[in-house]
């Protein structure tokens, strides 16, 4: 019998010879053996499905055809604060017109007439002034047309008496105004016979003279005044 090669201790059993059982077969190993137990990866043989990556899902892609981009709304609102301004502004306005309209307009002050300690007559009054006090009286009046032709032309004699103090006295310091409230300076060329001169009377004085003016017929008032303050004021009889 022929001698078997150190470390054989199997009969037969060559694991370098072809159909040999190899040590893991003889020894009771599971390996892969002739039949392997994973996955098969045999042309035409079932692929594995792979499971979905974790995460969201992938957003998919607008088509270009049908995308809209989303409208802002930023020109809608700035339309809308718009409209809100000019309707305030319209607003404001009117309350603004109408208070307006619900004001009275105030005429311009006229001359005042008024006097202190003032006793009216017929055709007289008392005065007061600055420096003394005395009486005017109207003697008499005369209507006439005017000589420019202007129209009508108020020609009055007057008297003013010095009761106290001192009185002055001057022309220029007469005025007539018409029922409308206006106002007529001294007509000197309409003066027919002696002006009034001027002066200063002394208590228990007094002068006479005449002052006329162009002024429309009717009802006109004698304004006497000192140094531009109203004084007295008399209605001329018509």
């Amino acid at each position: 019998m022929p001698n078997q090669p150190p470390g054989s201790e199997t009969p037969g059993a060559d694991p370098f010879r072809p159909g040999s059982p190899g040590p893991e077969s003889l020894d009771g190993a599971s390996g892969m053996g002739s039949t392997p137990s994973g996955p098969s990866f045999a042309p035409g043989s079932p692929q594995p499905r792979w499971s979905r990556p974790l995460g969201p899902e992938p957003v998919a892609r607008p088509d270009p055809e049908t995308y809209r981009p989303p409208q802002s709304r930023l020109p809608a609102v700035l339309t809308a604060l718009a409209v809100g301004v000019v309707a305030l502004v319209v607003a404001l306005a009117s309350v603004l017109a109408h208070r307006a309209d619900q004001v009275v307009a105030i005429p311009s002050p006229t001359r005042s007439a008024a006097s202190p300690h003032i006793t009216v007559t017929k055709d007289s009054i008392e005065f007061t002034t600055r420096s003394g006090a005395g009486r005017l009286t109207i003697l008499d009046h005369t209507w006439r047309d005017a000589q420019n032709g202007g129209g009508s032309a108020l020609q009055v004699r007057i008297r003013i008496a010095c009761s106290s103090g001192v009185v002055d006295y001057d022309p220029f310091d007469f005025q007539a105004f018409d029922a409308s409230g206006s106002l007529f300076d001294l007509a000197t060329e309409e003066v027919d016979g002696p002006l009034l001169g001027v002066g200063a009377l002394q208590a228990g004085e007094q002068t006479t003279g005449l002052v006329a003016f162009v002024i429309p017929r009717g009802e006109v008032t004698l304004l006497m005044s000192d140094d531009a303050d109203s004084v007295t004021a008399l209605k001329v009889p018509d």
